[in-house]
């Protein structure tokens, strides 16, 4: 019976230094995920060259300055500056985006 137990002790003790083995070498390896928010499509296009005039953007639902100056590489405070009138964002509001510099 001790001897079944140790044979039995024996081949977990192997697999064990094996599946340890294995996932050092797959620990050695570093991936780098996708960016999610590329992977999931919620990104937003951004202008291929620097553009040489201002833009037109359309807001909508649950979009903030920061977020569509960061689309469009500019900044919050551009943003506000080119668009004298803008106090509160709404959907469907239609901001004047400067160009890039």
């Amino acid at each position: 019976m001790i001897a079944m137990f140790a044979a039995a002790l024996a081949a977990a003790i192997q697999l064990q230094s094996c599946e340890l083995q294995r996932l050092k070498a797959e620990c050695a390896t570093i991936r780098v995920p996708e960016n999610r928010a590329q992977k999931d499509g919620r990104t937003a296009k951004r202008p291929a060259a620097k553009s040489a005039s201002p833009v037109r953007h359309t807001v909508k639902r649950g979009e903030t300055l920061y977020s569509i100056a960061n689309n469009y590489n500019t900044s919050v405070t551009a943003i506000k500056q080119t668009n004298a009138h803008l106090a509160t964002l709404r959907p469907g509001m239609v901001l004047v985006i400067p160009a890039q510099q």
